[in-house]
C-alpha cells in the first residue's frame, strides 16, 4: 500500500460482504492528510495529519474528523470480505461521472468535507478555550482553514 497512488477509491453497497445493512447514509467516507503537519494539531485529532470524515450525497457531514473509530468501524464493515469489485455499481459510478471525465459532484462533496474539517477544528479551539485557561491557541500559521492543503489518500463511494 505503501506504494499505492493516492486518490484511489471504490464503490461500495451499504451492506456487508454477506448482505447485512450498514447504518450509513450514502455518501462518500474520505481519508484527507494535511500536508502542512503541525505537532500542535494532534491534540486535536488522534489520527493528525489523517482526517477521516463520512459526506452524505446531499453534502451533510455525518461523521467529523474527531470521530475516526467510528468512520474506520463503518468503513472496516463496508469493505472486509469484498474480494471484488461491484461490476454493476463500477458502471454506474463510470457512467454517472462520464468515466471519470465530470467529478463535480464528488468535488462538491470533497469541498463540504474540507469546510467541515475547518468548522470543526475551530469548535475544538474555542471549546478548549472555554473549558481551559491555560491552553494555548495553535499559531494561526498552522490552523486549520478552509484554504488548508490536504491530499486526498482515498476515498469510499457509498452507493
Amino acid at each position: 500500500l505503501r506504494d499505492a497512488p493516492l486518490g484511489l477509491y471504490a464503490v461500495t453497497a451499504p451492506h456487508t460482504h454477506d448482505g447485512k445493512p450498514v447504518a450509513i447514509e450514502p455518501g462518500v467516507i474520505f481519508c484527507l492528510r494535511q500536508t502542512d503537519v503541525a505537532k500542535e494539531n494532534e491534540k486535536l485529532n488522534p489520527i493528525h495529519p489523517y482526517y477521516l470524515v463520512h459526506v452524505t450525497k446531499a453534502g451533510e457531514v455525518s461523521i467529523g474528523f474527531a470521530n475516526p473509530k467510528q468512520i474506520l468501524e463503518y468503513f472496516s464493515a463496508l469493505c472486509t470480505g469484498k474480494e471484488n469489485p461491484n461490476q454493476e455499481l463500477c458502471h454506474w459510478f463510470n457512467e454517472t461521472t462520464h468515466n471519470g471525465e465530470d467529478m463535480s459532484p464528488y468535488n462538491k462533496l470533497i469541498q463540504a468535507c474540507v469546510n467541515a474539517i475547518s468548522a470543526e477544528y475551530n469548535r475544538h479551539v474555542n471549546d478548549r478555550l472555554e473549558r481551559n485557561a491555560d491552553f494555548l491557541l495553535p499559531a494561526a500559521d498552522i490552523q486549520i482553514e478552509e484554504t488548508t492543503q490536504f491530499e486526498l489518500i482515498t476515498w469510499l463511494i457509498i452507493a
